[in-house]
């Protein structure tokens, strides 16, 4: 279920100039963020909702509240990142794999093998181990 946003009310006729100057930036600021206002979709911000609906992180199942006051707990979040793919030992032979986020720093291979990201978006799907042992070296195609 989404949350329906409502849109900005007009401003009231009788405010000083000043403080409508001020309202009126404030209001556009917030269309830019809804992505509703601006020329660049980038500058849109990007809710929890969409992260955890794209897969780049998980709903925690015990999530209690978001406190925007306690920024130094982790757990404050109700979301985490995905538990990457992890591969133990030193394989001597390519492979194919396939996971959730990144190979790099955690996926030990060698050169030649793919990953295949499936939790990626478009640009971000294969990955081939192009250079180094462990588990760095790959790169994103």
């Amino acid at each position: 279920m989404t949350t329906k946003l409502p849109g900005l009310p007009r401003l009231p006729a009788k405010l000083d100039p000043e403080t409508k100057r001020y309202l009126q930036a404030l209001g556009e600021l917030v269309e830019i963020r809804l992505g509703r206002r601006g020329v660049d979709a980038l500058d849109r911000a990007i809710t929890a909702r969409e992260l955890i609906q794209s897969g780049i992180v998980e709903a925690r199942k015990t999530a209690s509240s978001f406190d925007p006051n306690n920024v130094t707990d982790p757990t404050n979040l109700g979301f985490s990142a995905p538990t990457p793919a992890v591969q133990s030992g030193s394989p001597t032979s390519t492979s194919i794999q396939s996971g959730l986020g990144t190979p790099e720093g955690s996926l030990i291979a060698p050169v030649g093998s793919l990953f295949l990201r499936t939790d990626g978006v478009s640009g971000a799907t294969l990955y081939i181990k192009e250079t180094g042992s462990g588990n760095s070296g790959w790169v994103q195609k």
